[in-house]
C-alpha cells in the first residue's frame, strides 16, 4: 500500500525543492549577490538623491542671494531718494554725489538680479528687473537734468527747517 501525501505538503516539498537541491555554497552565493545587489540599488538610490539635492540647494542658493540683492537695492534706493531731497533741503553738492552713488549701486543690484534670474530660466522676471532698470535710468536723468539750486546768501547760515519760513 502507497501512502499519499496531503496536497498542501507537495506544495511545500515543491517549494522548498528550488533551493533543497543546492549546494551550500550555492546557496551562500545566492544571499551574497543579493545583498551586494541590495547594496548597489540603495548606492544608486543614495547618489541620485544627493545630485537631485544638490541641484535644489544651489537653486536656492541663488533665490538667496537674489532676495540680498533686492534687499541691497531697495536700501539704496531709499539712501538715494533720501540724498535727494537733503540736497532739495540743504542744497549742499555732496548730496548730489551721494546719490549718484547710491543710484550706481542700486543699477549694479538690478543688474546682478537680472542675470542670477536669467540663469536660473525665470525669464519673465529677468524682464520685470530690466524694467525696473530702465525707470531707474530714467531716475537718474531726471535727477542729473534738474537745473542746479543756488542757497541764496542770506539763508546759507540758518537751518534747512527756518529756510523754509523766509
Amino acid at each position: 500500500m502507497v501512502l499519499q501525501q496531503p496536497a498542501s505538503t507537495a506544495v511545500q516539498s515543491s517549494r522548498a525543492g528550488v533551493l533543497a537541491n543546492l549546494s551550500i555554497r550555492s546557496k551562500t552565493a545566492i544571499v551574497g549577490g543579493t545583498g551586494v545587489l541590495g547594496l548597489l540599488l540603495v548606492g544608486g538610490v543614495y547618489f541620485f538623491a544627493s545630485n537631485l539635492q544638490a541641484t535644489r540647494q544651489h537653486s536656492a542658493d541663488e533665490v538667496a542671494l537674489i532676495g540680498q540683492s533686492e534687499a541691497r537695492a531697495l536700501i539704496e534706493m531709499l539712501q538715494a531718494r533720501r540724498s535727494e531731497k537733503d540736497f532739495q533741503i540743504r542744497r549742499d553738492l555732496k548730496y548730489v554725489k551721494m546719490q549718484n552713488e547710491a543710484a550706481a549701486q542700486v543699477t549694479k543690484e538690478v543688474d546682478a538680479m537680472a542675470t542670477r534670474l536669467a540663469a536660473l530660466g525665470e525669464t519673465e522676471l529677468a524682464k520685470q528687473s530690466q524694467a525696473v532698470r530702465e525707470g531707474l535710468d530714467t531716475y537718474i536723468k531726471t535727477f542729473a537734468a534738474a537745473p542746479p539750486i543756488a542757497a541764496p546768501k542770506r539763508l546759507a547760515k540758518r537751518s534747512a527747517i527756518f529756510s523754509f519760513v523766509v
